[in-house]
């Protein structure tokens, strides 16, 4: 007859068999695909971003294509796919290797989705830098959906900074840039393609999570300082400045 403490003895060994037996992700390393390594000619000076109030954002093209293990920051990316309302019909522009991503003025959003409306992979990454005057960290957004997505407006990507206030509320401390019309272009992601750009690092005493958005689709979070007032604008009701 089996005893009460033979009984359990049985269920703990069970439990510890089921535990050992269960899949480990996601723990495995083996199934996470690693962030490209981010090679940049210029140096990270370490000076972080000061704002007193809600900012434009600014995340523009450093690479754009398929996955790689290591990514080149080209500076002048975003340059290759300038179109003026001025001059649509620009030959030369973007070089045969992007052309594929270009969409010319004349057919800006033809087969092609807004990013704010396709399923993407953001992805903030802490331990790597984008070298130059400011301080930012590499930013990967892949295209999850089946859909071609348009990634970028005027040299600009649609993404904002949120932060978390003193209450835990997610708010934006960045604002989108509004487009005055004389830069018109567009450029696309491929599904399953992806695009490097850059976060801001900021300075400031009050210190909590932050993430990157566009549209739904949100980045990892990760913890910086900011300054209180950069969820509020700095400017009134009335367009007074404060």
């Amino acid at each position: 007859m089996i005893t009460i403490v033979q009984t359990l003895v049985i269920f703990f060994t069970f439990c510890l068999m089921l535990a050992c037996t269960s899949e480990s992700f996601p723990f495995d390393s083996e199934n996470i695909e690693k962030s490209p390594i981010i090679i940049d000619k210029e140096q990270n000076t370490g000076i972080l971003f000061e704002r007193e109030w809600l900012s434009t954002s600014y995340y523009r093209l450093y690479y754009i294509g398929p996955y790689q293990d290591s990514i080149l920051v080209d500076r002048v990316l975003s340059a290759k796919f300038y179109h003026s309302v001025f001059d649509m019909e620009m030959e030369e522009l973007p070089p045969a290797e992007f052309a594929q991503y270009d969409n010319n003025p004349k057919d800006l959003s033809k087969n092609s989705i807004p990013a704010e409306y396709v399923s993407l992979k953001i992805e903030v990454d802490t331990n790597q830098f984008i070298g130059g005057k400011m301080q930012s960290y590499a930013v990967f957004i892949t295209n999850l959906s089946p859909d071609t997505a348009i990634i970028s407006y005027r040299s600009r990507i649609p993404a904002i900074m949120e932060a978390k206030d003193r209450y835990k509320n997610w708010r934006p401390i960045q604002e989108p840039l509004i487009g005055c019309g004389f830069e018109i272009h567009s450029v696309k992601l491929p599904p399953s393609e992806l695009v490097l750009t850059s976060a801001p690092v900021f300075n400031g005493d009050f210190k909590t999570e932050l993430r990157i958005r566009i549209g739904e689709n949100y980045s990892n979070s990760f913890y910086g300082s900011i300054n209180p007032g950069q969820f509020e604008s700095a400017f009134k009701a009335n367009g007074d400045q404060k």
